[in-house]
């Protein structure tokens, strides 16, 4: 539960045209999330790349059940390698879980 929270707080963070650090914090504390700087920004850093923030977005909106890697695959059309580096590196960050 506390992940898919994090996926909803980041992806409602994502929507205005800039990033308020301080909402963001507070959105984590309302779900009971504790997270320092670094931690939020190894999320971010994750984000940082349009396969990674494409494959968490699809995710995002997939719900908590998430998606088969394989569906994931076919909806944004990348190589199997390439989708296995980015999931590794959402994991890393703490963003999803397999």
């Amino acid at each position: 539960m506390v992940l898919f929270a994090v996926l909803c707080a980041i992806e409602r963070l994502l929507l205005p045209a800039h990033f308020d650090y301080t909402s963001f914090m507070e959105i984590m504390k309302g779900y009971g999330f504790k997270m320092n700087e670094a931690k939020a920004a190894l999320m971010l850093m994750a984000l940082g790349n349009a396969h990674r923030l494409r494959i968490y977005r699809l995710l995002v909106r997939a719900g908590h059940e998430g998606l088969p890697v394989g569906d994931i695959q076919n909806h944004l059309g990348i190589p199997a390698s390439t989708l296995s580096h980015h999931i590794s590196a959402l994991k890393e960050a703490d963003l999803i879980a397999q």
